[in-house]
């Protein structure tokens, strides 16, 4: 006889929240969202400025990872050409969002400077 391995909930660290990031463009905008727990992130493709596709969205996400409705939901995206009023937009549907500043984001200077050293302005 085989012993059966089970799951224990109690032994994983639940979280009620569902955590979602957006990447921005001008045609279309990439939608992660995952619960940290259960399963993989699910990812889907957004028309640009589709509020109503992103709010259906995040109802949808909470069904999948078995989430209440009333799941507090923690947001990122890149500022960019967007700016705010996306942020703005998500606070008023009780999302809680961090806008990332890509210029404050760490960069290696070394890595950076060897790109640069190889491009070959004279053959321009």
């Amino acid at each position: 006889m085989k012993p059966e391995t089970t799951r224990n909930i109690n032994d994983t660290p639940f979280s009620q929240h569902l955590y979602m990031a957006i990447e921005l463009s001008n045609e279309k905008w990439k939608f992660w969202v995952h619960d940290r727990v259960w399963a993989g992130p699910r990812l889907r493709d957004l028309d640009a400025r589709d509020l109503a596709g992103l709010v259906k969205e995040i109802r949808m996400a909470k069904e999948r990872f078995g989430l209440p409705e009333s799941a507090p939901v923690r947001s990122c995206y890149e500022a960019g050409r967007d700016g705010f009023w996306l942020h703005r937009y998500l606070q008023t549907q009780g999302v809680n969002n961090l806008i990332v500043d890509s210029a404050s984001i760490e960069v290696n200077r070394r890595k950076r400077r060897a790109k640069t050293d190889r491009l070959d302005v004279g053959n321009c």
